[in-house]
């Protein structure tokens, strides 16, 4: 018989020999070694690399929520561009350049032609220019029935380009109202797109 083997058989015959209150003392010490001994070789590295884990899992899931939602705000912001790129070039469209105005006032005198106007004045003015645009603005003295007015503004208002009816004024003098007729002066005032303003020139000497 091995020495190990006689040693063990020494150790059981001593612990026989105590009493039952010592034998279930020594039982219960050696469960708590035995299970000390687990939570610090085995359980307590585990449970550490666990927590670390999830730590990290809960930090990459704070990031990425951040990313995302960065992203969100970045296509969010890229179609709001694309979609004030598209209201500028529709309101560009409406805006003539010059070579395209001959043909807009001819289509204003069009205008209150089809309706049945008589004009007594049709007077372009100097340009007033403005931060991207300028506004041309057009006297203008017709005679008519309120009824041809009416039409008049309603064939400039379906004009392809911004045509403004301002500063209106309505006269019915003896000849007129013999005749059923009315005389109205206005503004109309239509717009050119300036795609490069001259720059305002300084007037104090230096």
């Amino acid at each position: 018989m091995s020495q190990g083997s006689l040693d063990f058989e020494q150790i059981v015959e001593k612990v026989g020999a105590l009493s039952k209150g010592n034998r279930i003392a020594i039982f219960c010490i050696t469960m708590v070694a035995i299970v000390v001994g687990f939570f610090y070789l085995f359980y307590a590295p585990i449970s550490e690399k666990i927590t670390r884990l999830t730590s990290e899992y809960e930090k990459s899931k704070q990031e990425l929520s951040l990313v995302t939602a960065k992203a969100a705000k970045l296509q969010g912001l890229r179609e709001e561009k694309a979609s004030k790129e598209l209201q500028f070039k529709e309101a560009k469209s409406k805006l003539p350049d010059q070579q395209d105005i001959p043909e807009l006032l001819t289509g204003i005198t069009r205008s209150g032609q089809d309706a049945g106007l008589d004009f007594s004045l049709f007077n372009p003015k100097p340009e007033v220019p403005k931060e991207f645009y300028a506004e041309i603005p057009v006297a203008i003295a017709v005679s008519g029935s309120y009824h041809n007015v009416t039409i008049f503004f309603d064939n400039v208002s379906r004009l392809n380009r911004i045509v403004n009816i301002n500063d209106i004024k309505v006269y019915n003098n003896k000849q007129a109202k013999a005749d059923n007729k009315l005389t109205m002066e206005c503004t109309a005032v239509t717009y050119k797109f300036v795609e490069n303003m001259p720059e305002k020139k300084d007037k104090k000497k230096r």
